[in-house]
This record gives C-alpha cells, sequence and structure tokens, in this order.
C-alpha cells in the first residue's frame, strides 16, 4: 500500500511537470505596434515574414501617426511606438516622470518626398517656395511659372510624424495654411494628388507610385536641387532624410528581442529595400 502511494505520487509529479512545460510552450507571446503610417507598411511586412516561423507570437499592428503611438506607448497601450520623428524634449520628460525607461531603435532612413500631379510642369522647387504654397502665400501655381491652376494643398494630420516634420523643417515652425486638406493616411493624399491638377502633398519615398510625380527640391542657396531617390538618399544628399524610430520599455526587451533582431538580420534587411527605404547599412550619417 505504502509502495503504491509513492509511485501514484510520482506519476501526479511527473503529470504535472509535463503539463506545466507544454504550457509553457504553447505560450503565446503578444505584442502590439501602433504608429507612424510612413513605418506601417514596413513593419507590416517585417511582422507578417516573422510570423511564418514563429507562430508562438501574436502580433498586432495599426497606423494612426508618431503622436498617436508615441501617446499610446506613455499610457501603457502598446509595446512599441513607431515613429517617423524624434521624441520632444516635452515627450522624454513626460516618459521620465512616468518612470518610463525607454529604448529608441532606429530601424531605417526615409525622404520625405514632396509631390505634384503628373500634369503639373513644375519639377522644382525652393524651400521659400513650399513655404509659401503650405502656409497660404501662394495660391496659384501660375506664381512658380506653372499653369493657371489654383495650388491644393494636401497634408497629414497633426497626429503625424510627417505633419510635424515638414512644419519643423520646411515652415520653420510656421503654421499650415487654414485652406489645407488633411488626411488620416498617405495614400490618401496620393489619391487626390493623382486625380487632382493643381494638388500638391508629401509622402515618404516609398510610397511613392507611378500615378503621381516626386519634384526635386533645394532647402538651401544653392539651387542644387535634388530628387528623392534611394542613390540620394544614400549619398546624403536628399535635405529631407529622417530616420524611422521603434520605440518601446526596456522592461519589454525580452519579449520583444527576437522580432527586432529578425529586423536586423539579412532577411530583415531585405524587407526594408523591398519596402523602398534605405538600409541603416547603406546610409552614410553625417
Amino acid at each position: 500500500m505504502r509502495y503504491n502511494i509513492i509511485i501514484i505520487c510520482c506519476l501526479f509529479t511527473l503529470y504535472c511537470c509535463k503539463s506545466s512545460i507544454l504550457k509553457e510552450k504553447d505560450k503565446t507571446i503578444q505584442i502590439k505596434i501602433v504608429g507612424s503610417e510612413t513605418i506601417y507598411p514596413l513593419l507590416k511586412l517585417e511582422v507578417e515574414e516573422f510570423s511564418k516561423k514563429n507562430n508562438s507570437y501574436k502580433i498586432n499592428i495599426s497606423g494612426g501617426g508618431s503622436n498617436v503611438g508615441i501617446k499610446s506607448l506613455l499610457n501603457g497601450t502598446t509595446d512599441i511606438a513607431m515613429s517617423s520623428r524624434k521624441l520632444t524634449d516635452v515627450e522624454i520628460e513626460e516618459f521620465r516622470k512616468s518612470n518610463k525607461n525607454i529604448i529608441i531603435k532606429k530601424i531605417a532612413f526615409d525622404a520625405l518626398s514632396v509631390i505634384v500631379n503628373k500634369t503639373n510642369k513644375v519639377r522644382n522647387l525652393t524651400k521659400q517656395n513650399l513655404k509659401d504654397i503650405f502656409t497660404g502665400k501662394i495660391d496659384n501655381w501660375k506664381n512658380l511659372g506653372g499653369a493657371n491652376c489654383e495650388i491644393l494643398i494636401c497634408s497629414r494630420e497633426s497626429s503625424s510624424g510627417s505633419y510635424e516634420y515638414f512644419k519643423e523643417k520646411v515652415l520653420d515652425g510656421e503654421g499650415y495654411s487654414s485652406k489645407i486638406l488633411k488626411t488620416k493616411i498617405s495614400q490618401a493624399i496620393i489619391q487626390l494628388v493623382s486625380l487632382k491638377p493643381g494638388a500638391i502633398g508629401y509622402v515618404g519615398i516609398a510610397q511613392i507610385r507611378p500615378t503621381i510625380q516626386p519634384v526635386s527640391i533645394v532647402l538651401d542657396d544653392s539651387f542644387n536641387f535634388i530628387y528623392p531617390s534611394i542613390s540620394n538618399l544614400s549619398q546624403d544628399k536628399y535635405p529631407l532624410k529622417r530616420p524611422l524610430f521603434l520605440i518601446y520599455e526596456r522592461k519589454n526587451s525580452l519579449k520583444l528581442t527576437k522580432m527586432l533582431k529578425f529586423i536586423e538580420s539579412s532577411k530583415g534587411q531585405e524587407i526594408i529595400s523591398i519596402v523602398g527605404y534605405c538600409k541603416l547599412n547603406k546610409h552614410r550619417e553625417n
């Protein structure tokens, strides 16, 4: 009888251990990613490829803009924030006050590209031209050597990192025109610019389509107009180059490491090129 009890106890212990191992093996790792519409297509493809060989991960990814991602990370409703701009001093202080030790990971480079309708003959714009257009001081393309056509300004909403980046780098902090047409997603800008002869907007270089025309720009007094291309970006020539970031809390590093290492792998870097952005190791920084 005594030996029977011992055997039963041993079998029960073995069963519990095996059950625990199986549960651990079948455990789903959930990751939520929110933020930049510019980064969204890239991360979506990275996640799809990563998930093919890592089915224990359940990764949910959505856009909404850099500001949305950063605020979500701050209030604890996402694991990773995608951002097409650097954090502001105010945001850094907010994370500090919230006792959130964050890691800011640069994953690729983008060229914020100014686009016009394919029928538009204006193909070169200076910083002053862009500033005058987007602040509403110039409202007709004839003032820039183009057709007698009213300018329709298309922009992302203020929650977008592209909106903030363009405002800082091109408008020198001045406000956009009150007539600006704001959209939630870059695809809407592409559609408007492709359909409206007088439209102008800006999108990430990977979002450029054959239905629209990117223009060459210059932000200094050199009049050396530069076209948004991967070649010009990788050679550090294009003036509206910007890094793309993933931001997350250090305490979640272990959970995120495998996916982040995939992005840094040769396959992950290949995806960056396929989507149309510039890989970090192909970019010569200042």
